[in-house]
């Protein structure tokens, strides 16, 4: 009897140790439990924290895409710009010397005794919107003078009756050490006045037929 007293002693004792036992491991469980969840916690606020560190670099990421493009075009628009204003420099330079040219030509040469062929032209024109027909006789050429008597070229140009009211506008002229051109325009249309080196000085030339 004393001996099953002492057989459940043993087994309450037993009971109550492993009750405890357990009881000591289960509040280390739960304790463990919640230290993992709070791990959990942190690592998945470190992860949203990532996230959102993430989707910020994305974000700079893409506007330094559109940036960059954007400088891209810039620099394009800038260099076209620059290309268009050499190629205008280039061209207003280029217009510059036309117009200089053109200038040039459009100046009717002058001499300091007014002998040029080209003066020589205009004073001709002068004489006949004048009337003075026998003044003009005297600017053409010696060969036809001898086939064209002042007389008759008078009364030539009288019976033609010249419009007085042509001006001559300067063209351009050629002049070679016996021969001189000068082409005008007058009314609308280019004439051609050719000229001999006579004895140092210009002369028309009249043409070779008579009058």
């Amino acid at each position: 009897m004393n001996f099953i007293k002492a057989l459940f002693g043993l087994l309450l004792i037993g009971s109550v140790a492993a009750a405890i036992f357990f009881g000591i491991q289960y509040s280390r469980t739960d304790a463990q439990k919640d230290e993992l969840a709070l791990q959990v916690q942190t690592l998945e606020n470190q992860l949203g924290e990532l996230q959102k560190k993430n989707n910020l670099l994305d974000s700079l990421y893409r506007e330094t895409v559109k940036r960059n493009d954007k400088l891209a075009g810039e620099k394009t628009d800038l260099q076209n710009t620059l290309r268009k204003v050499v190629e205008d420099a280039t061209l207003d330079k280029r217009i510059e010397e036309l117009e200089r040219e053109i200038a040039r030509l459009a100046t009717p040469p002058v001499s300091p005794d007014a002998s040029t062929p080209w003066e020589k032209t205009v004073h001709g024109f002068e004489l006949v919107r004048t009337g003075k027909y026998g003044e003009y006789w005297e600017l053409l050429n010696a060969d036809f003078k001898q086939i064209c008597p002042k007389e008759n070229f008078v009364k030539l140009l009288i019976r033609l009756k010249p419009e007085p009211s042509i001006e001559p506008v300067f063209v351009d002229q050629a002049t070679g050490e016996t021969h001189a051109i000068v082409w005008f325009s007058a009314n609308g249309r280019i004439f051609v006045q050719q000229f001999l080196l006579e004895n140092g000085e210009w002369f028309m030339y009249g043409g070779n037929r008579g009058c």
